[in-house]
This record gives structure tokens, sequence and C-alpha cells, in this order.
């Protein structure tokens, strides 16, 4: 053969083409026979491999908070579009009504948060077209997280030293809360607060 891809290899008997890509791969090669006698016949064929897909959505999902909407969707990459989602394994948060989250098959996720606090885990799978799939476990935690009521002279705080730490999973010695005109994190703000929940 002419233009075989590294990896590859075919049997000279059988005429059985082995190997494999997992960044994939699109190329002409050229396959020639010659029989007993000497006589000769080639041909010019295509090698198409689809690359294998991934799940690049992180595996720690962003928190949601009790009683509040939460929508994500999961992203992917490799394969050929168009992607099918669905549960492979373990239980969604559920609605405060008990129904779970709705998981939809263009990978969007959404629901309230449980009033009840929690983690949860679960397996993702996407599937291409092709139906090459993929799979990934994650993790999404359900609590109450640092509120900010704002107002153009004040804010109203509803938070406490233990929730903000469960929520960044680190110690703290008290929050900074900036008034700002921008939801841009990196917009320049006013300082309204900055304290320990004690004052």
């Amino acid at each position: 053969p002419s233009g075989l891809p590294d990896g590859f290899a075919i049997d000279p008997i059988g005429g059985t083409l082995t190997g494999g890509s997992e960044s994939g791969l699109d190329r002409d090669i050229e396959l020639r026979v010659t029989d007993a006698g000497g006589a000769e016949a080639s041909s010019l064929l295509r090698l198409a491999i689809d690359a294998g897909i991934e799940i690049t959505t992180p595996a720690n999902l962003p928190p949601a908070s009790p009683g509040s909407s939460y929508s994500l969707t999961f992203e992917a990459t490799g394969g050929t579009a168009p992607y099918a989602w669905r549960l492979h394994s373990g239980t969604l948060p559920l609605n405060p009504d008990g129904t779970p989250w709705l998981l939809a098959p263009d990978g969007q996720l959404s629901g309230l948060g449980s009033l009840l606090e929690g983690v949860h885990s679960f397996v993702i799978e996407v599937a291409d077209s092709q139906g090459v799939a993929a799979e990934k476990e994650f993790r999404l935690a359900v609590r109450r997280l640092l509120t900010v009521v704002p107002s153009r002279e004040k804010a109203g705080l509803a938070w406490s030293i233990r929730e903000v730490e469960q929520a960044i999973g680190a110690r703290i010695a008290g929050v900074s809360v900036l008034r700002a005109d921008s939801p841009d994190p990196a917009a320049p703000g006013v300082l309204i607060y900055q304290g320990n929940g004690t004052n």
C-alpha cells in the first residue's frame, strides 16, 4: 500500500487492514494486489476515521440554590455532530415537587433547586451521529449561597461564614461586597460592606 498512515498495517496474504487513530484522519491510500502469476491491480481508496468524542464540561458543576431555577448546557468536542445527550446512571437533582430535573437531548439540564441541601452524583453520556459515545461523571451541589439584594443606596445580605466556606471549599475570614454599574466581575466598584457577618 502507498500512503498508509502510521499505526496501520495490512495483512499481505488476507488483505485485512488494521489500526486506529485517536485524533481521527481522512486521507487517500493506494492499495495494490499481485496474484500468483504476477498480474497486478491497484485502486485508490479513502480511509476516514472520526475523531473520538469527549465531554468538556467540568466534572464539578456550578451549585444550585434551593428553590431557584437552574440551567446548564453540557458541551463536547470531537465526533460528528449533532450530539445526543442522556442520563447514563445515577439520579438527577429533584425539583421541590419531587420530580427529577430535565436533561434534554441537546444537553440542556434544567430544574429548580430542591429545598433540601445535598450533593448529587450522576453519569452523563453523549453520542454523536455515528454512534460514537463518551461518558463522564458529574457532581452538583444544592446549597444556600451568599445572597445580595442590591439597591441604589445599600445592599441587604443573607449569608453565613459556614455557607460561604462550603461554597468555595476553603476557610475565609470575611467577605467584601462592592457595588458596580456593570455585571462584569472586573468592573470597578464602591465598597459597601466588609466583615465577617457580626458587624
